[in-house]
């Protein structure tokens, strides 16, 4: 369900791995999916079509998510830049990191919200599954910093079946260049704290309540 992510992860973990100290200003542009628009900012396209993943989610419930929920952040997120002329010329990544420069939770939990949702589509595929010889790179790291391959993804189904409440878990490059699996809760995000994203899967209840 999650190649994508983890396919462009070969092509940005070289870099982060080797970083010590990550900061926002070293998140790969790879893993920056969305720009200002003008004087707005817009919800991205599905990578995806929604009747491609029956398997997995119906298409009422990548309506529900996407179209309300995710569509609602990027909405608030316009309402704040109407109010902050600063904000318009920011990417949503920056703006994450603005809010929490400037202690504004409104702001922090829309701007991070529209990218985690963002990442998160982009980390579904209708055929997915990871496979190691496509990401060779990640697999390694799995292997170095998580006991391999199938320890790796335990420990991020475990992250997130067992998350207590709304939040999101994550597969992360940390600060000291260490592949690491980590939850946070209701809007968090690695970006928030100097970490590279890698994968998610979004255990928030909006994104499951409808079948």
């Amino acid at each position: 369900m999650f190649s994508r992510a983890l396919a462009r992860a070969t092509q940005t973990l070289s870099r982060a791995v080797t970083a010590s100290n990550q900061s926002f200003a070293r998140i790969p542009q790879s893993v920056r999916f969305f720009s200002a628009a003008g004087a707005c900012f817009t919800l991205p396209q599905l990578p995806w079509k929604p009747a491609d993943m029956k398997t997995f989610m119906s298409e009422t419930q990548i309506e529900y998510h996407y179209n309300k929920h995710h569509r609602n952040y990027v909405n608030k997120l316009n309402e704040f830049a109407e109010k902050d002329e600063a904000i318009k010329k920011m990417s949503v990544e920056e703006v994450v990191q603005y809010s929490v420069k400037n202690k504004n939770q409104g702001l922090f939990n829309n701007s991070a919200q529209a990218f985690n949702h963002t990442f998160f589509w982009n980390c579904l595929t209708p055929n997915g599954g990871f496979q190691a010889s496509k990401c060779p790179t990640l697999a390694k790291k799995m292997d170095e910093d998580l006991g391999g391959v199938e320890k790796a993804l335990n420990a991020f189904k475990d992250a997130a079946v067992t998350h207590f409440g709304s939040g999101w878990a994550w597969f992360v490059v940390d600060a000291n260049g260490k592949l690491a699996v980590k939850g946070y809760h209701d809007a968090d995000t690695p970006i928030a704290h100097g970490e590279v994203p890698i994968m998610t899967i979004d255990v928030w209840e909006h994104a499951y309540y409808v079948r």
